[in-house]
This record gives C-alpha cells, sequence and structure tokens, in this order.
C-alpha cells in the first residue's frame, strides 16, 4: 500500500498506548463528559491498539521511502 502513496496523513484522534514506549498510562478513561481534566479523560480518548499498530506501521514504511507524513495531534 505504501508503494503507491505521495504522502501519509495520520489524522488526530484517541491517545496513543504508551506501552509503545514501554510507559504507564497517567491518566484514568472514565464515562464523563467533555475533554476531562488532568489524569482523568473521556472514554472516546481511550487508545486503540489496533489503529496505534496500524498507523505505526504504516508510518516507519512511509518514513523508510521518504514518503511525507503530516500528523494532526493524537493524545
Amino acid at each position: 500500500m505504501v508503494d503507491h502513496l505521495d504522502g501519509l496523513l495520520i489524522i488526530g484522534g484517541q491517545d496513543i498506548d504508551p506501552a509503545f514506549w514501554k510507559a504507564k498510562p497517567e491518566v484514568v478513561y472514565q464515562d464523563i463528559p467533555g475533554a476531562g481534566t488532568r489524569g482523568l479523560r473521556p472514554l472516546d480518548y481511550a487508545p486503540n491498539r489496533k489503529r496505534d499498530e496500524f498507523e505505526l506501521a504504516v508510518y516507519e514504511k512511509a518514513k523508510k521511502k521518504k514518503i511525507p507524513v503530516f500528523g494532526i495531534c493524537r493524545g
């Protein structure tokens, strides 16, 4: 798939699972409205492991092929 790209756009969304950097979560995800507070975030912001794995794999391949990458805030 990456061979056919002129550029890669990674859109915003949930937080990235800190386990990818061997870190522990610093927040708790609960069913709360709005953006939450420091240490407390809505369930909608909880990491999506499958998405993280896919986007990080595509990013690494794009980086190796020197394809431009534009990332919008994710966590």
